[in-house]
C-alpha cells in the first residue's frame, strides 16, 4: 500500500490579485487610476484602490527596492472579523457575542476543514437568459431572495449532516468571473446594481439553527462575492439600507468569520467531491484591525 502520509496536497488558490497604483500627485493616499502599476485589471470595491508607492536604499551592489501600501481591509480577498459589524439592541441576539467581547482581527485563529455548497448551475442557468451576462434588470436576470437562484434554507440542509464543529463552508457561486472589469459600483457586472447572489436571510437562519441543534460552532464562510448575503439583502429596503446586511449582522455575532471575494471555488467545488480539502486563510494580524487581506488556500488530499 501506498505511503499515502507522504503525498503532497493539491493546492487551490482562492485569492484575486489585487491591482496596485500609482498615488496622485496632490494626495499620496489616493490611487490614480491612469498609472497602474501592472496590467491586472480593476475591480469594483468599497473603501478605495490600492495606492503603492516604492522607496530605494541602495549598497554598493545594487539596491533594496521596498514599498508602502495603502489599501482597505476589506479590498479584493478578504476575511471579515467578527467586530467587523456593531450590533444595536434590535439586532443582539441573546445567544450572540456581545461587541464588547469580539475577536478583533489580530485575535482571530484560522483552520479547519472546508464544506461546500455550489449552486453554480443554477446561477449560470438564469445568467444563461441573457447570453451569459448578468443585468441588474430583475426582469432579465433574477437574483432576489425568492428567485431560487441563490443560496437557500434548502441548499444549507443538504449539507448539514456534514456540517462538523469549527468547519468553514465555501459557497460557489460561479460569480468570481466577474471580478474584474469596471472600477466603479455603478458599472460592475461583479456587483450589478444590488441583483447578485448570496444567501439568503432564511439560509443564514437555517446555519445558525443547525448549529445550535448540533451545538456546534461554524468557523466561516467562503463565497465569490462582495458580500456574503444577496445583493437584495445587503442593498436593504431603501435608500437608507434598512434591514440590510443579514449575514453580518447575524453571523459575524456569533463569531462565525467571513471570507469575501473569494477565487477558483469552482475548481474547490470539484475537486472536493473526491477529496477532503483544508482551508487555510493566511490573514493579516491587524491590531484592531475589522478584517484583512488574506491568502486563501485549499489544500485537498
Amino acid at each position: 500500500m501506498a505511503d499515502t502520509n507522504n503525498v503532497r496536497p493539491l493546492v487551490i488558490d482562492l485569492t484575486h490579485t489585487v491591482p496596485t497604483y500609482r498615488a496622485l500627485v496632490e494626495n499620496p493616499t489616493m490611487p490614480d487610476m491612469d498609472r497602474p502599476w501592472s496590467n491586472v485589471p480593476s475591480f469594483a470595491t468599497y473603501g478605495g484602490h490600492a495606492v503603492l508607492g516604492f522607496f530605494e536604499m541602495p549598497i554598493n551592489l545594487g539596491h533594496i527596492e521596498s514599498g508602502r501600501l495603502v489599501i482597505s481591509e476589506h479590498h479584493g480577498t478578504h476575511m471579515n472579523a467578527p467586530n467587523h459589524f456593531i450590533n444595536n439592541e434590535t439586532s443582539q441576539e441573546p445567544t450572540g457575542i456581545p461587541i464588547a467581547r469580539r475577536k478583533q482581527m489580530h485575535e482571530v485563529p484560522a483552520d479547519w476543514l472546508v464544506e461546500v455548497i455550489d449552486i453554480a448551475a443554477r446561477v449560470q442557468a438564469e445568467l444563461d437568459k441573457n447570453g451569459g451576462i448578468p443585468s441588474p434588470d430583475l426582469s432579465v436576470t433574477d437574483f432576489g431572495n425568492d428567485s431560487g437562484n441563490v443560496v437557500t434554507a434548502a441548499d444549507i440542509d443538504a449539507v448539514a449532516d456534514q456540517l462538523l464543529d469549527g468547519c468553514w463552508i465555501a459557497i460557489n457561486l460561479g460569480w468570481s468571473r466577474f471580478f474584474y472589469g469596471a472600477p466603479d459600483m455603478a458599472g460592475s457586472a461583479y456587483i450589478n446594481g444590488f441583483n447578485d447572489p448570496g444567501l439568503t436571510p432564511e439560509a443564514v437562519d437555517r446555519l445558525l439553527q443547525i448549529a445550535k441543534q448540533k451545538k456546534i460552532r461554524i468557523g466561516g464562510t467562503v463565497i465569490d462575492n462582495i458580500s456574503t448575503e444577496t445583493g437584495q439583502s445587503a442593498k436593504g429596503e431603501d435608500e437608507k439600507r434598512t434591514n440590510s446586511l443579514t449575514a453580518h449582522v447575524r453571523l459575524l455575532q456569533h463569531d462565525i468569520l467571513m471570507v469575501e471575494n473569494a477565487a477558483n471555488l469552482d475548481a474547490l467545488s470539484e475537486t472536493a467531491k473526491t477529496k477532503d480539502c483544508t482551508l487555510v486563510v493566511g490573514a493579516i494580524k491587524v491590531a484592531r484591525g475589522t478584517g484583512a487581506q488574506a491568502r486563501v488556500l485549499a489544500l485537498c488530499q
